[in-house]
């Protein structure tokens, strides 16, 4: 947070050099999925994008339009699960995972890794259980009673979204 509030002095322009971090991370991010697109072609307009590279551009495209629909969102309503749903709705709009319910919580078991469940690297909670843990992971991120360090609940969060992995 320091490193953020130190180049907020001195960027000139804050919106610019946020949109192109969520540029980066939508190309990083993607790049854990197979998609290849490099930042320079995250930059072009569609039509600049070799055809063979289009479904690669769109699901760069559609993470950075997630993102900023969750900045958009969160102006008017809190973190909450209706939210993660409709950014997922956006994030798989039209792309691959188009079939597999964006905008729902996961109805089948999956895994990291491997190629089945037998030699998985990471194998989530069953599919049975995600709507219920979801809401306790909301309920926490609402629970004022929890007093810890901001810090220490958002390791929290990210732990039980690794956890939850693919909802």
């Amino acid at each position: 947070m320091g490193e953020l509030n130190a180049f907020s002095l001195i960027v000139p322009n804050i919106d610019l050099f946020i949109q192109m971090h969520v540029l980066k991370e939508a190309q990083s991010s993607s790049r854990i999925e197979g998609t290849h697109t490099g930042i320079d072609e995250a930059l072009m307009d569609e039509e600049q994008i070799q055809p063979e590279k289009r479904d690669d551009w769109n699901e760069v495209r559609n993470y950075i339009k997630a993102v900023n629909s969750t900045i958009e969102q969160l102006e008017t309503i809190p973190l909450c699960n209706r939210l993660i749903k409709d950014v997922h709705g956006v994030l798989l709009q039209g792309m691959r995972g188009k079939h597999k319910l964006p905008g729902e919580f996961r109805i089948s078991q999956n895994w990291i890794g491997g190629s089945s469940l037998t030699d998985a690297a990471f194998i989530p909670p069953h599919h049975d259980g995600v709507e219920l843990m979801m809401s306790d992971l909301e309920a926490f991120w609402h629970n004022n009673g929890i007093q810890v360090p901001h810090l220490v609940r958002i390791a929290i969060i990210l732990w039980a979204n690794l956890t939850l992995e693919s909802v």
